[in-house]
């Protein structure tokens, strides 16, 4: 099928898709890169009158809410605006802006389920997979395949097992491989085209988002290239990146603001991913579950009866810190998973801990300061060397991630590694570490038998 080739700007009448009879005239504007909008007649919802005061300022959240509206165009298209909110509540002819609007058809809104979405990222991303198989979304049972497009350029299909909104299709699959593709590239990529069906074997409808634009020029400073990504590797991922809770994100995309800020975001993403992918997540992984509430229990009665004894403290008191203490006891520490990462990462790519001394313990240390925020002993650090230091984690941290990440993608080791070595930034990345670890002072790191075992175990 043909991508809809519809004007910018379309008149048409309109109407909300909750009440019937009232239709106005407008014109719908479908620009790239920008909201879709109608400007109307009039009305389509019963008027808000115009807030007097202050207190009346709830007047103009309720003009604002979202709501679907119906069209037909004068070309005889149907058009959907969903989440449709009036940015010209007070005018005579009011502006609808729609988080999407859907092409082709009067579907029922954002609660709208669909069964199928299929989207297009460029030739040259998408242009090696093969058609006429299909591979199983393992979570679920969906299915994902490549689909040629009579354009020339090529659709990644996902029939979903389960109906799903266009909200969840979008952050489960079409949001899924886009962060997948920019782990890999290191550079912006663009959803070209998107469109969903209601039923198996009805019409694509074109799902028209200001997220969605034409492809960007792709450069050659890639880490991994395109024609590395299987179709079974993006099916297997569209299921795990399901389970991260969208933390593969602030991965790809920079987080701005102080160094403490940035520094926080990454060591707690360590974390974050660590419990979220298949690694022990208990220190006691043969105790059974009751046994800790039996050992919180024992802790809880000693020391409320030592209280109690010494006649200073508040035995209730005592009882609840101390139960608030051993709350998560039974869980693996912030230093062991971040161990467990450092590991698994440095030992395809060493060379990200080449210039950083025991880079777990630095990422606990600087998390712990960061989350916990002791007040410091200015003469031992001072201020400076403080910053420094963080500035370090957030500039290893975030590498760290997307290799561990990729690694889960089922990147092979040797193709990352040998994709890092050439990558322009990586190599301006290992140049300013390294700088920065000089102008601290740190010595080099040992070889990794010579380390000592650091047992801190950090907050849980």
């Amino acid at each position: 099928m043909i991508l809809w080739m519809m004007p910018d700007t379309s008149d048409g009448q309109f109407w909300a898709a909750s009440r019937s009879g009232k239709r106005v005239g407008g014109v719908l504007t479908m620009a790239e890169g920008s909201r879709a909008a109608v400007v109307l007649d009039g009305p389509v919802v019963d008027e808000v009158p115009p807030p007097v005061s202050a207190a009346d300022s709830a007047l103009d959240v309720a003009a604002f809410q979202p709501i679907t509206i119906h069209g037909r165009l004068d070309s005889g298209v149907d058009v959907t605006l969903v989440n449709a909110q009036n940015y010209q509540p007070d005018s005579g002819q009011p502006r609808y802006e729609a988080h999407q609007a859907i092409v082709g058809a009067h579907v029922s809104g954002a609660d709208q389920l669909y069964t199928g979405v299929r989207y297009q990222l460029g030739h040259l991303l998408l242009g090696h997979l093969p058609v006429g198989v299909a591979s199983v979304v393992p979570d679920d049972g969906s299915r994902l395949s490549a689909d040629p497009a009579e354009d020339g350029e090529m659709w990644l299909v996902y029939e979903a097992a389960t109906p799903m909104t266009l909200r969840q299709l979008h952050m489960r699959v079409v949001s899924g491989c886009l962060v997948l593709l920019r782990l890999a590239l290191d550079q912006p990529v663009a959803i070209r085209a998107c469109q969903v069906r209601v039923n198996e074997g009805d019409p694509w409808l074109t799902v028209h988002s200001q997220t969605y634009s034409a492809p960007t020029n792709l450069n050659l400073l890639r880490i991994v290239e395109p024609a590395e990504l299987t179709l079974n590797q993006f099916a297997e991922w569209i299921a795990l990146n399901d389970k991260l809770d969208g933390l593969a994100w602030p991965v790809v995309e920079p987080i701005n603001g102080a160094v403490q800020a940035r520094a926080q975001v990454y060591t707690t993403l360590v974390e974050g991913l660590h419990r979220r992918l298949p690694y022990e997540q208990s220190q006691f992984p043969a105790a059974q579950p009751k046994w800790f509430e039996k050992i919180r229990q024992a802790a809880r009665r000693a020391a409320k009866e030592w209280a109690t004894k010494t006649g200073n403290l508040d035995p209730g008191a005592v009882h609840t810190a101390v139960n608030n203490a051993l709350a998560h006891f039974d869980a693996v520490g912030y230093a062991d998973r971040a161990r467990a990462l450092v590991s698994e990462v440095t030992a395809a790519v060493p060379e990200l801990t080449e210039s950083v001394p025991d880079l777990s313990a630095q990422l606990t240390r600087a998390r712990n300061e960061l989350s916990h925020h002791p007040i410091p002993d200015e003469e031992k650090e001072p201020l400076g060397d403080r910053v420094l230091r963080w500035a370090i984690v957030a500039e290893v941290a975030p590498w760290l991630l997307r290799v561990f990440l990729l690694l889960h993608a089922g990147i092979d080791p040797v193709v990352l590694r040998a994709g890092l070595l050439e990558h322009e930034r990586f190599d301006v990345h290992r140049a300013n570490v390294a700088q920065m670890v000089a102008d601290l002072g740190w010595p080099p790191p040992r070889p990794a038998q010579d380390k000592p075992d650091t047992a801190d175990a950090g907050a849980a």
